[in-house]
């Protein structure tokens, strides 16, 4: 039996709390993936100074490996690309990713040269972790399918997603719950191998 390669997984929780829905939800993922022997490389956005875009084409004039602006963002980047899979965990804010994490991201140009030039995380895994205190209908479909639209953009791959609607407060959150997140778990890994 081949042995198993050991996999090295980034977390970017994109929520403002550090102790709220999402934050329960991701621990569970990332307990998981660790009793299964891989490493958990988590990182807290509000932990980091992350400004918006400025939409300053730095990144596309040849002089910089990742985005001309100097703050956190270049670490988390060079974190995301020794990463094996990089999982967004965050609560739906107003149809879409808290502003926090919606910088994050956006920054993200840097990583491709479109239209057709090449793309930092071509191939890697992408997952998302996403909670909410309402139903996935009339609420989430726009943050899922520029999910979608934002991992084919990068031509990365989409490594699953999970979405836990009516989360109203952690403890709350029961053994249901408990058991997607560690399913979720097993999908990202089987995205990997």
């Amino acid at each position: 039996m081949p042995e198993q390669r050991h996999l090295r997984i980034m977390t970017i929780l994109g929520s403002p709390r550090a102790e709220g829905n999402t934050a329960k939800a991701l621990y569970w993922v990332e307990k998981q993936i660790e009793t299964a022997g891989h490493t958990v490389d988590r990182a807290h956005i509000m932990d980091y100074t992350v400004s918006g875009c400025r939409e300053c084409l730095g990144c596309k004039s040849g002089l910089e490996d990742l985005c001309a602006v100097k703050d956190d963002a270049n670490g988390l980047f060079e974190r995301m690309l020794a990463a094996d899979i990089v999982v967004f965990a965050s609560p739906l804010f107003c149809w879409g990713f808290p502003s926090q994490l919606k910088a994050l991201v956006d920054r993200m140009m840097c990583m491709i040269d479109y239209p057709d030039g090449p793309s930092k995380v071509e191939g890697k895994a992408l997952g998302l972790l996403l909670t909410a205190g309402g139903p996935e209908a009339d609420n989430a479909e726009y943050l899922l399918r520029g999910f979608d639209a934002f991992v084919t953009f990068l031509r990365a791959r989409q490594a699953g997603v999970l979405f836990l609607p009516f989360c109203t407060t952690p403890s709350a959150l029961g053994e249901p719950a408990r058991i997607r997140a560690e399913q979720f778990a097993q999908t990202l890994l089987h995205a990997a191998a």
